[in-house]
């Protein structure tokens, strides 16, 4: 059985790496390269990336903090969209250090 392909990802500050599957790493990816303004699902969506809202709430159990909000969006025709999704990366969250804290 093969095993399951894994991308390595470099963070921002403050952890450096971590390894997703290579349709989560292109969403992390994406929304990470959108920097403080963000992007919306349409814009996923046209990058190839269907199911961004599933994408996303995979990458938050992973330790992704992603800032999502609803905003008025034009879409390919220029014709506004309501109520589009918007995600903004904010950081990460290791896991293991807040297990750890917890214990304490």
């Amino acid at each position: 059985m093969p095993k399951k392909t894994r991308v390595i990802i470099h963070l921002p500050n403050p952890k450096p790496t971590v390894e997703l599957s290579p349709t989560l790493a292109d969403s992390l990816r994406q929304i990470i390269a959108s920097g403080a303004a963000g992007v919306s699902s349409l814009e996923l969506l046209e990058a190839g990336l269907i199911s961004a809202h599933n994408n996303v709430s995979k990458l938050r159990k992973y330790g992704a903090i992603i800032h999502s909000e609803r905003r008025l969006v034009p879409n390919w025709r220029g014709k506004d969209r309501h109520g589009i999704a918007h995600y903004i990366y904010k950081g990460w969250i290791d896991h293991r250090i807040v297990e750890r804290d917890k214990e304490v």
